[in-house]
């Protein structure tokens, strides 16, 4: 840095951008919050978070994505329509999670093996990381691989296989690691 230029404002906030759908009757808004694991109820932070999405359907393979900067609590996301089916965090472009509301993720998984792979392990992450902090049933994770059984795309298989085995150790208490 030259003479006479300000520092750079750098900025820390504990936990991680948690962006949510909710459906309206005119499309679709997203509302921003903080995703921990612990606390289960952290104090609210509030960020500026780019948002890409794309419209996705079983005959599309590259959606067009677009834009949109989330300034507020929450807000409508443009161009969006109550039926439409789309993705959030889009090419994998964004440093949040999502948690998309019951409708539209039952739309996405039954489209989920025609989603492109990046969107298959964010969803998978996501789902698995709002499982392990209570916001998210078991039940939504175990719908997403199931509806990927078919998918034949190493990485993704191996995130799914990386969650089975993990929720049969937790649930029948079998270690999966001995077993190797």
């Amino acid at each position: 840095m030259g003479p006479g230029a300000p520092a750079p404002r750098r900025t820390w906030h504990p936990g991680l951008r948690l962006v949510s759908t909710s459906p309206t009757a005119s499309g679709l808004t997203i509302s921003q919050g903080r995703f921990t694991l612990h606390p289960k109820n952290p104090a609210p932070l509030f960020w500026k978070i780019p948002i890409a999405y794309a419209e996705v359907s079983p005959n599309e393979k590259n959606p067009a994505v677009h834009n949109f900067l989330l300034e507020a609590h929450a807000a409508p996301l443009p161009e969006v329509k109550p039926a439409q089916t789309v993705i959030l965090n889009a090419g994998d472009v964004g440093y949040y999670r999502v948690n998309y509301d019951a409708d539209l993720l039952r739309r996405l998984l039954a489209i989920a093996p025609q989603l492109p792979v990046t969107a298959k392990i964010d969803m998978l992450a996501d789902t698995w990381a709002l499982v392990r902090a209570d916001r998210a049933q078991v039940a939504n994770l175990i719908a997403f691989i199931e509806s990927l059984r078919y998918e034949d795309d190493l990485p993704v298989w191996a995130r799914c296989e990386r969650h089975i085995l993990t929720l049969v150790t937790i649930y029948i208490g079998w270690d999966w690691t001995q077993a190797c």
